[in-house]
């Protein structure tokens, strides 16, 4: 895992279930998203440089206020 004795531009956040059940195995990361991450990744690209270590977020009530993902440049989408 990489050091955080250095400042890094580069943040690393876990989200899924597997955050989301068992936080304390993924202490690794820069920040943890619990729950949902759509929102809370954007948080904390805009909290960056100061982010919380735990980001908790709520079940997305609308799916239709979330867009698609841009996957044009995704390599697996070339097959």
């Amino acid at each position: 895992f990489p050091s955080h004795d250095t400042p890094s531009p580069h943040i690393q956040f876990a989200g899924g279930v597997h955050p989301t059940v068992l936080p304390s195995n993924c202490m690794w990361a820069d920040a943890i998203v619990i729950g949902e991450g759509e929102i809370a990744g954007l948080q904390i690209l805009k909290d960056f440089p100061n982010i919380d270590k735990i980001y908790h977020e709520t079940k997305i009530k609308n799916l239709d206020e979330i867009p698609f993902p841009d996957r044009s440049n995704a390599f697996w989408c070339l097959f």
